[in-house]
């Protein structure tokens, strides 16, 4: 049987005579299994940037044999549109090649001092760094170093943007810390890291919006506002992000592929994304983003292994950078690409840097 939908998205087609069956088009359907009763529900999502026409297969609720049919049919938006003008105006750290530097005492040393990690990345083609200015509740790293370290890659055509942990505690407070950390190293750009539930965080869609606005407010004129959140934001409450996108130029989703996509991330968004493949992985993200933002995405890959289990070392984190810059087909997607993070804490090897310097040469990464 088949259900038409009044919006700009395909029928969506279930049968109702066999045991498995392909749902097709944009919505959620709720599927009911004729002999046991047992009903459940499946997202099909929307028509993607490309114009493929996506599906998902269905099976029986409750483990039954079918026959099955669907009872309804709600059709899901389509997804917001990249919009153009808005990528066009960003920053420059927000667009082109980049870096987060994460410790950047542990970093500099990692490379053999600061000109040498600036050189690292020139080599790499990178036209961006963000760099770490506070903490939950202080300030980051020794001043002096980190206005050595801005003059130094400003100097070597780098741009600088400031970043901090934000906690979602006492907001007025943090956005005070994040302006004055930012505005201390006569940086104008800023991308707060919000992770719901991360060490305790604890956001309402109103302190989003009261602290970007006051971000906002303090940073100079002109200066550019991110937010750097979760990857798969349909799992982490998207409300947050869809708060914070009024009030951000541009966010930067945390692509750590480790082993994605699995296998619930396949049942529930399409089997068409690829098991623990990092392009597909990247796709499944970005996808999922355009469904809450139209504001320009950039994506942030993986180049770290202290995390992710007894499988996940320094040589699989190799190969997936490998993996993910061969295979991935999506740069037009995204304004900039950058990597957590550019070394020490078990971060960024030689290796690395010789697979984005040759990705840079391919002409890989979005233009600054």
């Amino acid at each position: 049987m088949s259900f038409s939908s009044t919006t700009k998205h395909p029928t969506a087609i279930i049968s109702d005579t066999t045991s498995k069956a392909r749902a097709v088009g944009g919505g959620v359907a709720v599927v009911v299994d004729f002999q046991s009763g047992a009903s459940s529900h499946v997202i099909v999502p929307s028509i993607n940037d490309s114009g493929v026409m996506p599906t998902a297969d269905i099976n029986p609720p409750g483990g039954g044999a079918g026959p099955m049919m669907m009872l309804e049919l709600n059709p899901q938006p389509l997804p917001p549109a990249p919009d153009p003008a808005a990528a066009a105006a960003l920053p420059k750290s927000f667009r082109g090649h980049g870096t987060f530097i994460y410790e950047l005492k542990e970093t500099m040393a990692h490379h053999g001092g600061l000109a040498k990690m600036v050189k690292a990345m020139t080599d790499c083609g990178m036209t961006h760094a963000w760099l770490r200015v506070h903490g939950r509740s202080s300030p980051s790293g020794v001043q002096a170093d980190n206005k050595k370290a801005v003059k130094a890659l400003q100097d070597a055509g780098i741009s600088v943007a400031a970043w901090g942990w934000c906690q979602g505690e006492d907001v007025a407070r943090e956005a005070r810390l994040a302006v004055q950390t930012t505005t201390d190293l006569g940086l104008s750009d800023y991308v707060a890291d919000i992770e719901q539930e991360v060490n305790a965080s604890d956001w309402t869609e109103a302190e989003v919006h009261d602290f970007l606005s006051a971000v906002r407010a303090g940073l100079p004129s002109g200066g550019g506002v991110a937010v750097s959140s979760f990857p798969l934001i349909d799992w982490h409450e998207p409300r947050l992000m869809r708060a914070a996108s009024p009030l951000v130029d541009a966010f930067a989703p945390q692509v750590y592929w480790f082993f994605y996509p699995d296998k619930k991330m396949r049942r529930e968004f399409g089997s068409r994304y690829a098991p623990e493949s990092p392009a597909a992985y990247a796709d499944l993200c970005l996808d999922r983003w355009r469904e809450i933002t139209h504001k320009p995405l950039i994506l942030t890959g993986q180049t770290y292994w202290d995390e992710g289990g007894p499988h996940w070392d320094e040589s699989e984190t190799e190969i997936k950078l490998d993996a993910f810059l061969n295979d991935f087909q999506g740069w037009s997607r995204v304004t900039g690409v950058n990597w957590w993070h550019f070394g020490g804490s078990k971060a960024m090897t030689d290796k690395m840097l010789l697979s984005l310097q040759s990705a840079h040469a391919a002409g890989k990464f979005p233009p600054a």
